[in-house]
């Protein structure tokens, strides 16, 4: 049986000494994050724990990183002479991510959530381009 990742996500592996006290804050926070539904926010399908191991099944985003999508672009801008120390998206290019991240800090706002930590390796791209934000 073939089975695509596309219609389940990608699975990230949190290592831990799970005590009680860990275990019952990462239950409090993905039970939040599973509550939360926003197109600029990615999405947590599931999560589990075996051993000291946690597992949580989140939006497939094959676009990778805000920053790595901008260091294969500063690659692609070299003109072979000079390179740009400053990769840089166009105006055009930037709009929607600036409008998605904007979009997804509201939404947590509006349910009483500070985002704790916006980056460009929290901002992932899905392979459509719609940037989503990784963690709040």
């Amino acid at each position: 049986m073939h089975i695509s990742l596309t219609h389940f996500g990608q699975i990230q592996q949190i290592s831990l000494p799970l005590s009680k006290p860990v275990l019952e804050s990462l239950h409090a926070s993905t039970v939040l994050h599973k509550s939360l539904h926003h197109p600029s926010l990615v999405s947590l399908h599931s999560s589990f724990t075996t051993g000291d191991v946690c597992y949580l099944v989140l939006e497939l985003c094959e676009g990778g990183t805000l920053w790595n999508f901008l260091q294969s672009s500063l690659k692609d801008q070299q003109d072979g002479s000079e390179l740009n120390a400053h990769p840089r998206l166009t105006e055009p290019q930037l709009r929607p991510v600036l409008r998605s991240i904007v979009e997804g800090i509201s939404h947590l706002d509006a349910q009483g959530i500070i985002h704790r930590e916006i980056n460009l390796t929290n901002v992932i791209l899905t392979a459509d381009g719609r940037a989503v934000s990784a963690t709040f």
